[in-house]
């Protein structure tokens, strides 16, 4: 992707962070680690602590948290022999905002493993608590939680009443907000894409 914008004479900077953002005459200007560029139109496609969301809007936005934990199953377990993909929302009837997941993947190196997680929705809990709760989801998969390596999750969900853009600005991606269903962003990240472009 990189070669493909190179080629068509689009300038690419990596290792940047931008700092702040302002208008001026009718512009945005955006302070990147020492200098400034003035631009007619900003694409806020900086994840879920986006700063070009909070230079538009105060909205907080509905931020999910997921805890997720990678782990080496044998081969003669359930979830691989099945092939086994599940989503799990019977917590919800129990006031819980959120879901549970399993699905088998072959590491890099072709050893079977299983990807276990759990997605709450702007819970009050702690991530103490998803740790807990994994650990015995694990435990009822039959898995031994200190074989798990764990990574945490913060994502944003998409939601109608939300600001996505204003005057030279356009949120995308996780800026904006992901499938508030399952969590799923790749897809619609593309999306974004091609929506921004269109209206840009």
């Amino acid at each position: 992707l990189a070669s493909y914008l190179s080629a068509r004479g689009i300038e690419l900077r990596t290792n940047t962070r931008v700092l702040s953002l302002k208008r001026r005459d009718g512009r945005v200007v955006l302070n990147i680690d020492g200098y400034a560029i003035a631009a007619k139109v900003v694409v806020g496609a900086d994840g879920v602590a986006s700063i070009v969301r909070k230079f538009i809007t105060s909205l907080p936005g509905v931020v999910d948290r997921s805890i997720q934990a990678e782990i080496p199953i044998n081969e003669d377990h359930p979830a691989y022999t099945d092939g086994r993909i599940e989503f799990d929302f019977r917590e919800v009837a129990e006031g819980r905002k959120g879901y549970k997941w399993l699905f088998p993947y072959m590491d890099a190196k072709g050893k079977p493993h299983a990807t276990v997680g759990i997605c709450e929705y702007h819970q009050d809990n702690t991530v103490m608590s998803l740790r807990e709760r994994l650990a015995e989801y694990l435990k009822q998969e039959g898995f031994d939680p200190s074989k798990a390596k764990l990574r945490h999750f913060w994502e944003r969900s998409f939601s109608p009443d939300g600001k996505y853009s204003a005057p030279n600005v356009v949120l995308a991606g996780e800026s904006a907000g992901i499938d508030p269903f399952l969590g799923e962003g790749i897809s619609h990240c593309i999306e974004y894409g091609m929506l921004v472009a269109e209206s840009i």
